[in-house]
């Protein structure tokens, strides 16, 4: 490509209480290889521990990091300022938990350059993410969470391993002035506001989302299973919400979207079932003898499956138990909560 071919980038990072990992991520996108240039747009929702005094320090030497301050504290809020305050034609952003391949930036506009060509829709381009931390831990939830078990079958973005077209993806570049026309991210959404805005783009408007296998990114999961339970009780909730504002629009994909929320009921419906059996029981023994038979089918299965993913893996075939029992009924259980808030 020649040189002015490299737009200016503006790369968003949404931060809050990110001391940890907010150094490691800006640095990696500092130590980009794209060969136009970019600036890195931080919006912090009231940063109280060290992560202002770290992106400040970071500001000395570095000129084309921008601090602005988020008041409302959620990401979704402090995405759309930070593409309000951008001057450049193209966005992307990164999660401040995260942090990016040399190449990420590169690889995200390369495939939005030549896909342009051929596709007048296109609205943007995501990346693929691994597990940073290299724990035991995290080994097993990257593998949980790309099982069908999870949910993430072949055509996840999770496992898509050439590039097409995707209805989601993570840590994307978009067309600006398509996502200013297409309303920003969602300010309501406390969780979930970047696939309400991919499937906005996408079932509503018609727009076609790419992903490209070889833009890259590193993520920090959760750490124990008590912040995975709380992760995936809030992603079960705010999925729904997110399937509830993409129904209140016109289009004509609600056959799609609507299979596509009935897997994410899967978990839920299993968990209500196991309930109402053991209600019944009350009226009839033989009710709680069907509620525990379909609940050894349920453990034999994921046994089985996570001593196969296990041993391929050379991941403890137990830990993989135990996260996916956590990630199914916590999900399954922000659901209900929903559910229930709703009727009262």
């Amino acid at each position: 490509m020649a040189n002015n071919e490299f737009p200016k980038i503006s790369i968003i990072v949404a931060c809050l209480n990110e001391e940890l990992y907010i150094e490691k991520c800006i640095n990696s996108l500092i130590e980009q290889d794209y060969k136009g240039g970019f600036d890195i747009i931080i919006s912090d929702g009231g940063s109280t521990d060290n992560t202002l005094d770290i992106i400040q320090n970071l500001q000395k030497t570095h000129h084309n990091i921008i601090l602005i301050h988020n008041p409302n504290k959620y990401q979704s809020y402090g995405r759309n300022l930070a593409i309000e305050k951008s001057t450049s034609q193209y966005i992307a952003y990164l999660d401040a938990h995260r942090f990016a391949d040399k190449s990420w930036l590169h690889e995200l506009w390369d495939c939005y350059y030549n896909y342009q060509k051929i596709d007048e829709k296109i609205a943007g381009v995501g990346s693929v993410h691994y597990d940073a931390e290299k724990s035991i831990f995290s080994k097993a939830q990257e593998i949980a969470f790309r099982s069908i078990l999870s949910g993430a079958g072949s055509s996840n973005f999770l496992n898509i391993n050439e590039i097409q077209k995707v209805d989601h993806s993570c840590m994307m570049i978009y067309n600006k002035k398509i996502i200013i026309e297409a309303g920003l991210y969602n300010t309501k959404l406390n969780f979930g506001e970047d696939i309400e805005l991919n499937h906005r783009l996408v079932y509503v408007l018609g727009y076609n989302l790419y992903q490209n296998p070889k833009s890259i990114n590193y993520y920090y999961p959760r750490k124990n299973l008590n912040d995975l339970f709380i992760q995936q009780y809030n992603y079960g909730l705010w999925r729904q919400i997110v399937f509830f504002v993409l129904n209140s629009y016109n289009h004509n994909n609600s056959k799609k979207l609507s299979i596509m929320r009935f897997k994410t009921l899967v978990p839920a419906l299993f968990l209500s079932i196991l309930i109402i059996l053991l209600l019944l029981t009350i009226i009839n023994p033989i009710f709680f003898l069907l509620d525990n038979l379909i609940f050894l089918i349920y453990i034999t299965i994921l046994l089985i499956t996570s001593s196969i993913l296990g041993i391929n893996n050379r991941v403890n075939p137990l830990i993989l138990f135990a996260i996916f029992i956590t990630i199914h009924f916590a999900y399954g259980f922000g659901v209900i909560s929903l559910f229930m808030n709703k009727n009262r």
